[in-house]
């Protein structure tokens, strides 16, 4: 019989990434679109998606970067935490191991500059915006 995953640490990371953050970055991105469409741009949907993809990484790679380097304050303001500040919980809880959410945060630094440097060839603007995003 196979063993499957525990589903802890899943339910840990989604914790961490607050997705509901995210979603807020898709519906924004969404809007940007619907707004060049009805004033009648021509939505090219490759770099569309690609866009969006880059915008998610950066988002994730802010997330994680922050819960990795503020599990010191997240421990000591447990009992101050809000839905909208104070970190996850899910570090100073030992839900996820800090050095996994770090690796989590340079892979999507990576994913987000190799989305960047594609959409150069389609404005190099977009990408310059992006680059500095990450920094």
């Amino acid at each position: 019989m196979r063993e499957q995953l525990p589903l802890q640490p899943l339910r840990a990371f989604l914790k961490l990434i607050r997705p509901v953050f995210l979603l807020g970055g898709i519906l924004l991105y969404g809007l940007g679109l619907a707004v060049a469409a009805a004033e009648g741009a021509a939505i090219e949907w490759l770099p569309a998606v690609l866009g969006q993809l880059m915008v998610s990484a950066i988002q994730l790679m802010a997330q994680c970067t922050n819960e990795y380097h503020d599990i010191d304050a997240d421990r000591q303001n447990a009992a101050g935490r809000t839905p909208f500040s104070g970190g996850s919980g899910v570090l100073p809880a030992g839900g996820l191991n800090p050095a996994i959410v770090l690796a989590v945060a340079r892979v999507c630094a990576l994913a987000a500059s190799a989305l960047a440097l594609m959409l150069a060839a389609v404005s190099p603007l977009v990408a310059g915006i992006a680059l500095l995003a990450l920094f």
